[in-house]
């Protein structure tokens, strides 16, 4: 898709009678029978030298306007090269040849820039990649997949990627740049797990479609995940038996509170992990896999005497044993 430049050619409803004249014309020019091509072949065929000797020169300059016009990340920069071809063999045409085309060359480089945007967005909507993503979103609500451990979203300063052959390149970021930062292995084998991968797509895939993509920012050898996991836990301790009861003895009897409670344990480790400008990411996919927090109510002790576990709680439960 990338080395192609896409071009859709709709079906007048009514043509005008210059353009069937033209049209017929151009048909009994095709006729060997009647003139052929081969004298069209023949003049084009005198450009050869002319493309050897300026063709690579043309096109290094058609790219680097390109370049300057257009953001050069990922698909954009496949898409600019393979442009490139067409405006370099318009400048050839137009600056070292007698033939006329009907364009001029700034309304080919405004069609040619619109086509590469256009492609761009095409790709990140109908690729593997766009899959994997939807994908994504859909198991973050099903909590397959869970913000913190998973994928993180922040806004650091500078981030340190690697390179290859293993070398280190620290990155500086603007003020307020949001980076998604994946656990590509652990989200990919939730991904190969579901129906969503019906394409049966491999990790090196998506990797491969991930290094390509405008968000990309590079690989991080290490990056620290922190999220909130729940546990139940006896509250513990020892509670006094109801007004009325007593033993044998007449002494108010003494049991174990069985009570279990909830504790949001916070946990963290360390993996490597893919980094993507989150704010591209969203411009391009038009997914937001941020969560909104849910709104339970959390019990907070005021006294580690008063609350043996000392935590934050929710929910308690009583428990028969």
């Amino acid at each position: 898709m990338s080395r192609i430049i896409v071009c859709e050619v709709p079906k007048p409803k009514e043509r005008l009678q210059k353009e069937i004249d033209l049209f017929n014309t151009l048909k009994e020019i095709e006729d060997p029978d009647k003139i052929g091509l081969s004298n069209v072949l023949f003049e084009i065929l005198q450009l050869r030298p002319l493309v050897m000797d300026h063709f690579r020169r043309l096109k290094q300059q058609a790219y680097d306007e390109f370049k300057r016009s257009l953001t050069n990340v990922g698909e954009i920069d496949h898409l600019m090269k393979t442009a490139s071809l067409f405006f370099a063999t318009y400048r050839l045409i137009q600056d070292y040849t007698t033939l006329k085309l009907p364009f001029t060359c700034d309304e080919f480089f405004k069609i040619a820039s619109e086509k590469i945007k256009f492609q761009v967005e095409l790709i990140s909507k109908t690729d593997k990649l766009a899959t994997f993503f939807k994908a994504m979103d859909v198991m973050i609500d099903s909590k397959a997949i869970r913000e913190g451990r998973d994928f993180a979203i922040d806004t650091p300063k500078r981030i340190t990627i690697k390179m290859p052959g293993g070398e280190k390149k620290e990155i500086t970021l603007p003020a307020g740049t949001r980076i998604l930062f994946l656990r590509l292995t652990y989200i990919y084998t939730q991904f190969a797990r579901s129906s969503y991968n019906s394409e049966d797509s491999t990790q090196s895939t998506i990797e491969q479609n991930l290094r390509s993509h405008p968000s990309y920012i590079g690989l991080v050898h290490s990056h620290r995940f922190n999220y909130y996991d729940v546990v139940e836990i006896p509250r513990g301790g020892f509670v006094e038996g109801t007004q009325g009861e007593s033993d044998a003895w007449g002494d108010i009897p003494i049991a174990t509170d069985n009570t279990m409670v909830r504790k949001m344990e916070k946990r963290f480790h360390n993996s490597s992990c893919v980094a993507l400008n989150y704010d591209i990411f969203r411009e391009l996919y038009d997914i937001d896999l941020k969560r909104a927090v849910d709104d339970i109510p959390v019990y907070v002790s005021d006294s580690q005497d008063d609350d043996p576990l000392g935590g934050c709680f929710t929910k308690e439960q009583k428990l028969a044993f």
